[in-house]
């Protein structure tokens, strides 16, 4: 699907660590009607639990929440928390199986955090404490970007297509 450039929007970056953490807690708190998660790699650690517990907050006040994992990336994503997750509303489903025929080496990288149609967080920060510890000292730097204006809906439109 082709989307249009648009002009009107800002754009705020985002380093990994708490600040991270925080951003993808406000936005899913602050949701309303839906929120849509990919990653690439989800653990269940002291650093996410926040998000997941917020996640299934939003779910039984009425946010539709639909999260995809990459099947190899969050191979060891607990079946315990997902079953959590799916008894709270939340639509959860892995991009391709780790032995599909065809499709073995394709994986779904993207990390989008997008709410209500309105904001979004994109980049390359995987949901983890590795990725996201800020009292770590090893050289781990990466960066999202949280954008609010007419780009969100662009992004809207092409997460669309892992839903039909």
């Amino acid at each position: 699907m082709r989307t249009q450039p648009t002009l009107s929007n800002q754009v705020e970056l985002i380093r990994n660590g708490f600040e991270f953490i925080q951003s993808n807690l406000e936005l899913i708190k602050d949701a309303k009607n839906f929120i849509f998660l990919h990653t690439y790699i989800f653990e269940v650690d002291e650093t996410t639990k926040p998000i997941i517990k917020q996640l299934i907050e939003a779910s039984k006040r009425g946010v539709e929440v639909y999260i995809i994992l990459d099947a190899l990336g969050s191979q060891d994503f607990p079946e315990k928390t997902e079953q959590d997750l799916v008894k709270a509303g939340v639509r959860i489903k892995y991009f391709t199986p780790l032995f599909h025929f065809y499709r073995t080496a394709r994986r779904m990288h993207q990390k989008l955090l997008l709410i209500d149609n309105e904001k979004a967080i994109v980049g390359g920060i995987n949901l983890a404490r590795r990725f996201n510890n800020p009292d770590q000292n090893l050289p781990w730097l990466d960066y999202s970007v949280l954008i609010t204006g007419e780009e969100v809906h662009n992004l809207y439109l092409k997460s669309l297509r892992h839903y039909t």
